[in-house]
């Protein structure tokens, strides 16, 4: 999928009011009152000509928005909700205004028993429906498809965190927690391609013509867990590839269709003003397939792993909310290999998460 404008997302936080770490002590078992703050959420400060937020600022950090939020206390098995300092029913589910996070928002005469604090972002914008959760395990239940995590101003957010008992001269039961909220997946971002000729070179050219992604699960719940029966992960070996390659069952995220020919004095596609963009669960090494054509020969290679840039391992460790950047960079002489695989090297940095008012 390819990010035209915008380049987009990261990571993100919340501040509650509510239970178990003691930062003074309880003074009763009488019901908490809960202030909730969205601590690390970043202001927009940069604008359009017509007043818009600019997300994503060419050169910038790479930001993720947050439209909506919805707010779950629990004790661990059942999900309850607060009321406001008048006894009446208040507010779960907030929606951003004017680009700013809403101030001042509390919870009252919740349960003793509560003790810790949910926060799940853009529920509404995911058309998330909680009618029938009613308890903790309902709520890490509900699944998202990895077809629906791929815009990212609708990335679901999820985030959980215990309270903190604080002292209070006017409240006694007063509770706070720090709640970081972040994307349930992991973006991968190709700024390019690049072929190191030999001397002389293998192939006169190269043509690019498809870069796809394999071996990645095709749901999770809204809590970041994953099952093995959700893996799609197809045969890419030689006796295969081109079934994967033509297959017209993937999801179209999962491929673009490249159109550059690359040459010994002319080896680089660049895309860095407008990567490529493919949208992952955690936990689980994305494989990448670069379909070429060199000198009239169908070929292919195959990512093996990433490394970090700056550092010799391969990194093992996917984690959901973070974003690597690589540029595709192989030798003319991976294609004689039987494997046809190469290690990529990736920058890792963190998603920034942003407000921004909804468009209806």
């Amino acid at each position: 999928m390819k990010l035209n404008k915008l380049v987009l997302v990261a990571l993100m936080a919340l501040g509650a009011v509510a239970c178990d770490k003691n930062d003074g002590e309880e003074t009763s078992k009488a019901p908490k009152s809960v202030s909730l703050k969205l601590a690390n959420v970043k202001a927009i400060s940069a604008r359009s000509g017509d007043g818009k937020p600019i997300v994503a600022p060419e050169g910038g950090t790479v930001k993720a928005t947050i439209s909506d939020f919805h707010v779950f206390f629990t004790d661990g098995i059942n999900l309850y909700e607060g009321k406001s300092s008048a006894g009446e029913t208040t507010e779960h589910a907030f929606t951003i205004t004017n680009n700013q996070l809403p101030e001042n928002i509390q919870f009252h005469f919740l349960p003793y028993s509560v003790n810790k604090v949910i926060v799940v972002g853009n529920a509404q914008a995911n058309s998330s429906d909680f009618t029938n959760v009613k308890t903790y395990a309902d709520l890490t239940a509900l699944k998202k498809s990895i077809d629906d995590q791929q815009d990212i101003e609708k990335l679901i957010l999820w985030g959980e965190e215990e309270l903190t008992f604080k002292n209070n001269e006017d409240h006694g039961n007063l509770y706070q927690a720090s709640v970081n909220v972040v994307p349930l997946i992991a973006r991968f971002e190709i700024a390019g391609f690049t072929c190191n000729f030999s001397d002389p070179a293998k192939y006169s050219a190269i043509e690019l013509k498809q870069i796809a992604v394999n071996n990645y699960y095709k749901q999770a719940t809204i809590s970041g867990a994953i099952t093995s029966a959700d893996l799609s992960k197809a045969d890419t070996d030689e006796g295969n590839i081109m079934k994967f390659l033509v297959d017209g069952t993937r999801p179209g995220w999962s491929h673009d269709v490249l159109a550059a020919t690359l040459t010994s004095t002319s080896n680089t596609d660049d895309h860095a003003n407008a990567p490529f963009y493919y949208h992952v669960y955690g936990d689980v090494q994305p494989e990448f397939v670069l379909q070429v054509v060199g000198d009239n020969m169908p070929l292919f290679v195959v990512t093996k792993g990433f490394i970090k840039n700056g550092e010799n391992a391969v990194l093992t460790d996917f984690a959901a909310g973070k974003i690597y950047k690589l540029n595709f960079t192989f030798d003319d002489t991976v294609f004689e290999q039987p494997q046809k695989c190469v290690n990529v090297t990736v920058d890792v940095v963190a998603w920034e998460i942003v407000p921004v008012t909804p468009a209806f």
